[in-house]
């Protein structure tokens, strides 16, 4: 009888071991410190011992939001084919533009010339010409969170949006944060709309032009990375710069006053080679597309966001004055009349385009953005940091969703 009893026993271990080998195949395994390498745990794992590689270009200097967003991202994603895999994944990122410029990102992936890229669509004006709608200013967007979420909806309901990116592989699509209207010590504060006629204004992609030129400013086309030479020599006299560009290109140096008012956002994006991820075994797409669409973009926007903190708190520190517009100012930038000659500027834009219905696209993006209006709306009342994203719900959510399609079990 207790012969029998230890068989049993022996059988029901035997029967859990073999399921823990099985699942191991797909799931992310409980912390057992170390990888299946260094423990020697094999048995069962997928890969041939085998080193993949993915080079990464990134317009943005090594201490960027984009440049920690992708290394965090790639770590993710080696982390899972370390865990679950004989094989390793290896991202290398070029950052500051060392591979290829911000303008020459998307080409070089699709071309295969780099595997991944971290970029903003604004670079290529005409180019993503429905996905310049996160740029549109008074389209509601208010954060890179909420433009994240817009962007990624506007991919997957609205087929010609979908068709900007068929030739790529797309990790995320997502918001930035908040571009706001900065001008030099020598020029001074904004506070009236007279204050705003000739302003020689930095600025970046169609659609934001069309709501500078509109409120009465100049804009002038100038590449990110010029944008501080042109601000300290006065060729302008204040730029449309987001947070995290402020921040990346200390541009704190050459503003001396910003109005806390987001002009617009703007459509960023992480795209892979397609052919570079159908080349790779299934448990390294898995580990790719565990961390890929809404877990990458809500990741993307949430790092995005904490610029809003950390970089008005520099700001402040070195006499930056930022200040609220005055209802007068409001009032004319936010007015009825701008907004509708804005918007059916960029409806008339989107008609420029061979099969393209720009009032229907219009209309449906703009019923994206009233979806997710009540969420998003007090966004940055709490402050939040980059280490509490992996712990958030939003992130718990994203992960859960992706393993459910994938059919991985996560413990």
């Amino acid at each position: 009888m207790k012969l029998r009893k230890i068989l049993a026993l022996i059988m029901a271990m035997a029967m859990c071991l073999a399921l823990l080998t099985a699942c191991g195949n797909n799931d992310t395994p409980a912390e057992t410190g170390g990888t299946p390498a260094e423990t020697g745990d094999t048995a069962g794992l997928p890969g041939e011992g085998k080193e993949y590689e993915i080079i990464v270009t990134n317009h943005d200097s090594e201490v960027s939001k984009g440049a920690q967003y992708m290394e965090d991202l790639g770590n993710l994603m080696s982390d899972y084919v370390a865990a679950n895999s004989t094989d390793t994944l290896k991202f290398t990122i070029f950052n500051g533009g060392s591979l290829y410029g911000g303008g020459e990102a998307f080409g070089a992936v699709e071309a295969g010339n780099a595997d991944m890229a971290w970029g903003a669509a604004a670079f290529y004006s005409g180019q993503f010409p429905i996905a310049e709608f996160i740029q549109l200013p008074l389209n509601g967007i208010n954060s890179a969170q909420m433009g994240s979420k817009v962007f990624m909806d506007m991919a997957a309901e609205i087929p010609e949006a979908a068709a900007e990116w068929e030739t790529v592989k797309v990790i995320a699509l997502q918001g930035n944060c908040p571009g706001i209207l900065s001008t030099t010590k020598a020029y001074g504060k904004v506070e009236t709309a007279d204050d705003l006629k000739g302003l020689q204004f930095r600025t970046a992609g169609t659609t934001a032009g069309l709501w500078v030129s509109a409120v009465g400013m100049e804009p002038v086309t100038v590449s990110t990375s010029d944008t501080y030479e042109y601000l300290e020599k006065n060729i302008v006299n204040g730029c449309m710069n987001d947070y995290h560009n402020i921040d990346c290109f200390n541009l704190y140096d050459v503003i001396g006053y910003a109005m806390d008012y987001c002009v617009s956002t703007s459509p960023c994006f992480v795209i892979m080679n397609q052919a570079k991820y159908d080349g790779m075994p299934e448990h390294i797409q898995n580990a790719i597309d565990l961390y890929s669409g809404a877990y990458a973009a809500d990741m993307a926007g949430w790092y995005w966001d904490t610029c809003v903190f950390t970089t008005s708190a520099e700001m402040e520190s070195v006499g930056i004055e930022i200040y609220e517009p005055s209802a007068e100012l409001y009032d004319f930038m936010t007015s009825d009349s701008i907004k509708n000659q804005v918007h059916s500027e960029y409806i008339a834009f989107l008609n420029s385009y061979d099969g393209l219905d720009g009032q229907a696209i219009y209309d449906q993006c703009m019923a994206i953005v009233d979806k997710y209006a009540a969420e998003y709306a007090n966004i940055y009342d709490t402050e939040f940091t980059i280490d509490q994203w992996a712990t958030s719900d939003v992130a718990t959510a994203d992960l859960e969703a992706n393993a459910a399609t994938l059919g991985i079990t996560l413990e």
